[in-house]
């Protein structure tokens, strides 16, 4: 504080003094220290679990007496899923200085759980070895998003399911937001498990035994790249030594693809000619299809004019669906294909005719029905007017 004072004599002379006075104010409120704001997580239970202000926390320690008045807020702010709600407290010291501290807290309030868009993608690996699984988690595809926070995904829970050389896995992934809300889904893996070692498996081949009849192998143990089952057999009458056993084969692939494929397996117990005599052959030299007692199949003996038997002769015949339904369609694949009329018979298992018509023209896509026939295995038979043969089987399912 500065005082100035002026001295006058009787004649108007005038002078000046300043005296100064400086002195220092102290307050107590300096000493208290607001607090910062509290962040109290997810989902609080206001007001029961709210924190109230500690007074005396501000006061312990201040040398002056101090009034403090508490006004808490009106109510809580809301900003998105954040919350927000305080007090505002007043100091007063004894001179009337006034300090404001503001207790603040906040929390997020969050019930909701995240919504998945997408998530890891079903597999089917097909046939693969264990060294080629790429792994379960796959926690980076999946596709989630939550309306208040970021998300954290983890695979949770696997279940595999093992049926001989094909393997499941049921696998549960969690999506969690940061309040703990969670979503689940679940992804499905597949593939067929080939063993590096197992054999290959294929269709048995034709083979020629004396007299025994050999049993059909057995395959099993290791997971093979296919599997074959034997699923249909006949033959031609073995109890009189020398025949013919059919065996239908399904071989499937380790990724479903299926082909059905014959294995002829003749037997003999002696080796007679083939060639038959000519009291075997009819007058009239017509083609005479018939079940010969040695191989039981059909077979077309013809006879020459000068009264020789003619050499048979087979090409390349393919026959599809196979196995069939309600119909066949015949391609016949020749370098010379036969011209005019070709004489088309069906035998059963057992050398019946069950079925004959005629052809006309190339044999290209030609459809023969055979929805009318029993189930069983039959074999088709082309006869052309130069005495030229072709045979194929089939078999006939429902």
């Amino acid at each position: 504080m500065i005082r100035t004072y002026t001295i006058s004599d009787s004649c108007g002379n005038t002078t000046q003094c300043v005296i100064t006075y400086i002195w220092t104010q102290l307050s107590c409120l300096d000493q208290i220290k607001c607090k910062d704001p509290v962040y109290l997580g997810c989902n609080p239970n206001f007001p029961a679990d709210f924190p109230k202000p500690d007074v005396d926390s501000y006061l312990d320690g201040l040398d002056c007496e101090v009034k403090v008045e508490v006004l808490p807020d009106i109510d809580i702010v809301v900003v998105g899923c954040e919350r927000y709600y305080g007090y505002t407290i007043i100091f007063t010291d004894e001179c009337g200085n006034k300090k404001e501290c503001r207790e603040e807290y906040s929390w997020t309030y969050d019930v909701t759980p995240p919504t998945i868009i997408e998530c890891a993608p079903d597999l089917d690996l097909g046939c693969i070895t264990e060294d080629e699984f790429p792994g379960h988690d796959h926690s980076d595809k999946i596709i989630a998003i939550d309306n208040c926070s970021d998300v954290t995904i983890s695979l949770v829970s696997i279940e595999a399911v093992v049926d001989s050389c094909h393997v499941k896995y049921i696998q549960w992934y969690s999506i969690k937001d940061e309040c703990g809300n969670e979503s689940r889904c679940m992804q499905t893996i597949r593939y067929t498990r080939i063993d590096p070692e197992a054999p290959q498996v294929e269709i048995p081949e034709d083979t020629t035994v004396f007299c025994t009849v050999p049993e059909p192998p057995v395959f099993e143990g290791k997971c093979a790249s296919a599997s074959l089952e034997l699923i249909f057999e006949f033959d031609t009458g073995c109890e009189d030594n020398n025949c013919l056993v059919y065996r239908y084969w399904l071989l499937t692939t380790c990724d479903g693809e299926q082909n059905i494929g014959v294995q002829v397996i003749t037997v003999e117990c002696d080796f007679t000619s083939d060639v038959l005599s000519q009291e075997e052959v009819k007058e009239d030299q017509k083609v005479d299809s018939r079940i010969t007692e040695k191989t039981g199949m059909p077979e077309a003996v013809y006879e020459s004019p000068d009264g020789n038997r003619l050499v048979k002769e087979s090409g390349e015949l393919v026959l599809y669906p196979n196995p069939s339904q309600n119909y066949v369609v015949l391609n016949l694949n020749e370098a010379d294909p036969p011209v005019g009329r070709i004489q088309m018979n069906v035998y059963d298992q057992y050398g019946r005719l069950v079925k004959e018509g005629r052809l006309e023209g190339q044999i290209i896509d030609r459809r023969i029905e055979v929805g009318d026939l029993p189930d069983g295995v039959y074999v088709l038979q082309l006869i052309s007017k130069d005495n030229r043969i072709w045979n194929k089987s089939f078999l006939k399912l429902k």
